[in-house]
């Protein structure tokens, strides 16, 4: 159920994600790819959530230490 319209009118997609970092310094730092199913409010479009594997969510903490 969406969190903001409260339909019930989800659907779910694979999805392409590219994280980038702010900042000049971050020009030179490659970004962090990840590949996860996306959950659609098709009723509003407001609400996307997805869920990263531990691999991803590890790549971003490395990635953001590495400033």
């Amino acid at each position: 159920m969406c969190k903001t319209c409260g339909s019930k009118q989800q659907s779910s997609f694979r999805g392409e994600l590219c994280f980038h970092f702010v900042g000049a310094e971050a020009l030179n730092r490659t970004p962090v790819l990840a590949y996860p199913e996306l959950s659609v409010c098709l009723n509003c479009g407001i609400v996307a959530q997805f869920s990263l594997t531990d691999a991803e969510l590890d790549e971003l903490r490395e990635s953001r230490q590495a400033a």
